[in-house]
């Protein structure tokens, strides 16, 4: 009965997820070959990397969809095919999807400069955003890298359209009581996400690069924000002890 759900009134949030955590795959995978021959790859340590992986980013892309659920929730079935609606939704998940693509670019680069995911680094790039927007400015063609971030992101609602998962969603019938089923466990999963999953679970190889291509990047980054933390044996050099 819930799948029949699934596949109207929440379409759209259960087909992002998929879509999220595909992505999140492909990006891993490449970030894996960029640094093949650091990663001491095994058959174990590869199930490793991308089961703890799937699980970082499933978590990611539910952080990502609380907020839409909870709007799902309050919104009036009667509602669910008017404009503003419509409207609400599209642009919700054009921001949403923008974002998803400025991290992964995100991702990427930093990886290219410290051959790591998100850390205190990048959280401390918040704090001088000038000095970071100029340094990225001098580096990278941004108006041609926001312009495909931007034609890509539309490409994704252009896909999403095509697969009607938006006409899904917009003439769902799911009544509040199966709404407030599904937004508890999807408010469920959060909490046990952001309270008893930690980024240190990937911190189980003693090879550094497994344990980053593990994480998921957004996940990491709002772990080094809480712990407010850097490995000083990582990122600065040492003389002989």
């Amino acid at each position: 009965m819930l799948s029949r759900h699934l596949k109207n009134t929440y379409s759209l949030l259960g087909h992002f997820i998929f879509f999220f955590i595909a992505l999140s795959f492909l990006l891993r995978a490449g970030l894996l070959i960029f640094s093949f021959g650091k990663a001491d790859l095994t058959i174990s340590a590869l199930l490793r990397i991308f089961s703890e992986g799937i699980l970082f980013d499933l978590g990611v892309g539910i952080f990502f969809i609380v907020p839409y659920a909870l709007y799902l929730l309050l919104l009036p079935v009667k509602w669910a095919d008017s404009r503003v609606n419509k409207i609400l939704t599209y642009s919700i998940f054009f921001l949403i999807t923008l974002v998803v693509m400025f991290s992964f670019f995100a991702e990427i680069t930093f990886w290219q400069e410290f051959e790591s995911r998100f850390n205190f680094i990048a959280v401390d790039y918040l704090v001088y955003t000038y000095e970071v927007i100029n340094n990225i400015n001098e580096s990278y063609p941004l108006p041609l890298l926001i312009g495909s971030m931007i034609a890509f992101t539309l490409l994704v609602i252009w896909f999403f359209r095509k697969r009607n998962y938006f006409n899904d969603t917009f003439s769902g019938t799911s009544s509040f009581k199966i709404r407030l089923l599904v937004t508890g466990i999807i408010l469920g999963l959060s909490l046990i996400f952001g309270f008893f999953v930690k980024s240190d679970l990937a911190e189980s190889s003693s090879n550094r690069y497994q344990n980053e291509l593990a994480k998921a990047g957004i996940y990491s980054f709002f772990a080094a924000f809480k712990n407010n933390e850097l490995s000083y044996d990582q990122f600065y050099k040492l003389i002989d002890n």
